[in-house]
């Protein structure tokens, strides 16, 4: 992996406005197989180990603010937000460390599920900013719609994360993607709610499928069943926000315009205008993605009435 891959953008971020995404582990390696996962499916792994080397990261991160600073854009958080769970890597921690140099600060985006090793709790402190998943309570549901690996323990995982919360020392923030007909009944949405009232988070989203899921038939739920999900999270005095609608993206341009198509795909499925829009700031035109779909680099999704384009996992690939 080079440069370009390591890190992407930034870009418009619902949550953290302007953040340059980090790519710390390789594509879907992830403790879980969501179901609305943008991605697609690949088999849950647990077992953490240094991908790429922290002071590799640093050095792609440090190289691509200085290339935005010049420029004079804006970066306002480092986001570990890979095409995985961010956690398996048992380098995270140095990481952080090593790209707070940049004084700017850090964010890292978690499904969770292994705050329950303490190794994992003490990289994640120098934070400046966390969010946990909290999808699920009941294991039935959980393991529906997370379909974590097998030799997690959805309660011993929900003790890691109240540890966590009750030390961290940062700005912590939950999500939980509601799936019609999975997790939006009212007995799970009180369960959700009361699950991460727990863990007391400065920020709690509520978001729903926006882009091609891993499984057919993945929807949102009905407005109703979100309205009754906020006042669900707002009677617990928990600061809840939807996250149900695309923020308009602005994606800044680096490498050649392949790279950065390749780049931002890898974690993001970019809408076809969206792609245009990257293209155009290259002074590239639509050939770059012919010539990525003909080499099987990038497939194309329709989705809610779009087309996206998303990467291609290794074993789907044209020989």
């Amino acid at each position: 992996m080079n440069e370009h891959q390591l890190v992407f953008g930034p870009i418009a971020s619902r949550r953290l406005g302007r953040s340059l995404g980090i790519n710390n582990v390789p594509s879907k390696t992830c403790t879980y197989s969501c179901i609305y996962c943008q991605l697609g499916a690949a088999p849950p792994q647990i077992e953490r180990a240094v991908f790429y080397p922290p002071e590799r990261i640093a050095e792609a991160v440090k190289k691509r603010v200085e290339e935005v600073l010049e420029e004079g854009g804006q970066i306002d958080y480092l986001t570990f937000v890979p095409s995985g769970e961010p956690t398996l890597d048992a380098g995270l921690g140095p990481a952080i460390k090593e790209v707070g140099s940049c004084r700017i600060p850090v964010a890292v985006i978690t499904n969770g599920s292994l705050l329950w090793q303490r190794e994992v709790r003490r990289a994640l402190y120098p934070a400046d900013w966390v969010s946990l998943k909290v999808d699920a309570v009941s294991e039935s549901c959980w393991r529906r719609l997370n379909r974590p690996h097998r030799r997690l323990d959805r309660e011993q995982m929900g003790r890691g994360m109240k540890r966590f919360a009750s030390r961290y020392g940062g700005t912590l923030a939950t999500e939980t993607m509601l799936v019609a007909g999975v997790n939006d009944d009212r007995a799970e949405l009180s369960r959700i709610a009361d699950a991460v009232a727990a863990l007391q988070p400065a920020a709690s989203y509520l978001s729903v499928p926006l882009r091609p899921p891993a499984v057919s038939g993945v929807s949102p739920p009905s407005e109703e069943t979100l309205t009754a999900a906020h006042q669900m999270f707002a009677q617990r005095g928990l600061a809840v926000e939807f996250l149900v609608q695309e923020e308009e993206q602005r994606l800044s341009r680096w490498g050649s315009a392949a790279q950065g198509v390749m780049g931002t795909v890898a974690v993001h499925p970019l809408r076809e205008e969206e792609i245009l829009h990257l293209l155009d700031g290259y002074g590239a035109g639509w050939q770059v993605m012919e010539c990525l779909l003909q080499e099987g680099q990038v497939k194309k999704i329709c989705y809610g009435g779009s087309t996206f384009y998303v990467k291609t996992l290794t074993g789907q690939r044209k020989n």
